[in-house]
């Protein structure tokens, strides 16, 4: 392949990076209210567009006690800070727990475990290796 080609092919993987990172969406619910659909997500769970600085998805998983019960909720958001691939654990006041997890790519907070991209991540490799070749 020509140097020229290499270029090429580079500069539409980060545009395909870059349109995917423009065009965030996340699953947006709450288990309280939604149910089945958030606590699983499918085709019928609401997505939003993220807007402005939210650049990664969250899952919220809480687990709360009132009236006597234990109560687990799920919530699953756009997001504006975090880490990617990060899941925190906050403990509040009398039983109450709650886990952040971020993620890239669209409609990746439906997954238990968070991870990055595919699409993002093995663009962004072909990239490196290609503009490695040319110098």
């Amino acid at each position: 392949m020509k140097a020229s080609q290499h270029i090429l092919a580079c500069l539409i993987l980060i545009a395909i990076a870059i349109k995917e990172g423009l065009s965030l969406t996340c699953y947006s619910c709450n288990s309280e209210v939604q149910k089945e659909l958030c606590l699983t997500p499918s085709a019928q769970t609401p997505v939003i567009d993220c807007v402005g600085n939210q650049t990664m998805c969250r899952k919220i998983e809480q687990q709360i006690y009132y009236n006597g019960e234990d109560h687990t909720r799920v919530l699953r958001q756009c997001a504006t800070r975090g880490n990617v691939g990060d899941c925190l654990e906050r403990t509040g006041t009398y039983r109450y727990k709650s886990w952040y997890c971020n993620c890239n790519g669209n409609n990746c907070n439906a997954s238990e475990r968070v991870a990055l991209s595919f699409s993002l991540t093995f663009g962004l490799i072909l990239s490196v290796f290609g503009l490695r070749k040319l110098l």
